[in-house]
């Protein structure tokens, strides 16, 4: 088994888990704040995923690796 399986997933095997019982949530992590993230077309994302923006939810003062 390729390492790379316990952390990556194909597209495929991510629509079979959306479609189960107990689909994941899935999350769009993006380097951009809140209105460009708002801005993307339906069509350029995952359905149901949450958006999070990297700068303005996953990120603490200091930069660098001093995220909260």
């Amino acid at each position: 088994m390729d390492p790379r399986d316990k952390v990556f997933v194909t597209a495929s095997a991510l629509g079979r888990a959306l479609a189960g019982p107990a689909p994941p949530t899935v999350l769009a992590i993006r380097n951009l704040d809140a209105a460009a993230i708002a801005g993307f077309a339906a069509s350029e994302r995952i359905a149901g995923a949450v958006d999070v923006s990297m700068p303005g939810e996953m990120a603490g003062p200091g930069g660098g690796t001093a995220g909260s």
